[in-house]
């Protein structure tokens, strides 16, 4: 009897389980959308993806706008096209009601642009020289501006409830955009900082 019983709460565990997974699926609503930017690249118009995770409900949602990372040693410019999200974050974020949101910076993903935050003078790899990463800092900065300034006037975003982080490279933007713009989040969290 005692193994009878282990086997039916193990059943009605997997059971739940399942549902719950279910429901997260079901909860979770994935789109793109196109920010537009004010600057211009080589006299044509630059536009930034940025792909959204959306819990259930209408919002306003408390928002994370999360940083994408770096391309390794920035060696094969083919990853540069490829969207930067991360699914766990956003099932973590979304179970609890929260809006995320991935920006791909200019370059990155389906967004417009040369990907140009610090390439060593060749744009082979990398630098190391803050000569030439830390205009790319610059760079990230101006297009997280956009990103802000298209989700203050969105309505599913509460503005007041706003939180910034990413990992790598997102990481370190995440802490330098709300330390220099303070009034912005009400938070940062990042992952693994670091520039180069």
């Amino acid at each position: 009897t005692h193994s009878k019983l282990l086997m039916k709460s193990a059943r009605v565990s997997l059971g739940l389980l399942l549902s719950l997974a279910t429901f997260t699926a079901i909860a979770q609503t994935q789109f793109t959308v196109s920010v537009p930017r004010e600057l211009v690249e080589d006299s044509h118009p630059v536009s930034l993806e940025m792909i959204v995770f959306k819990p259930s409900g209408a919002g306003p949602f408390p928002t994370l706008v999360f940083n994408h990372g770096s391309t390794g040693l920035g060696k094969n410019p083919w990853v540069f096209s490829i969207a930067a999200t991360n699914s766990v974050v956003a099932e973590f974020f979304n179970a609890r009601g929260w809006l995320v949101v991935f920006p791909q910076r200019r370059g990155r993903g389906g967004s417009d642009g040369l990907y140009d935050e610090g390439f060593t003078r060749d744009r082979s790899r990398y630098s190391i020289s803050p000569k030439r990463s830390l205009p790319g800092i610059e760079r990230a900065m101006e297009d997280l501006d956009q990103v802000v300034k298209y989700l203050q006037d969105d309505p599913m975003v509460d503005e007041d409830r706003m939180i910034v982080g990413g990992e790598s490279r997102g990481g370190l933007l995440s802490i330098v955009y709300a330390g220099t713009r303070p009034d912005t989040f009400i938070g940062s969290v990042n992952f693994f900082v670091g520039w180069v």
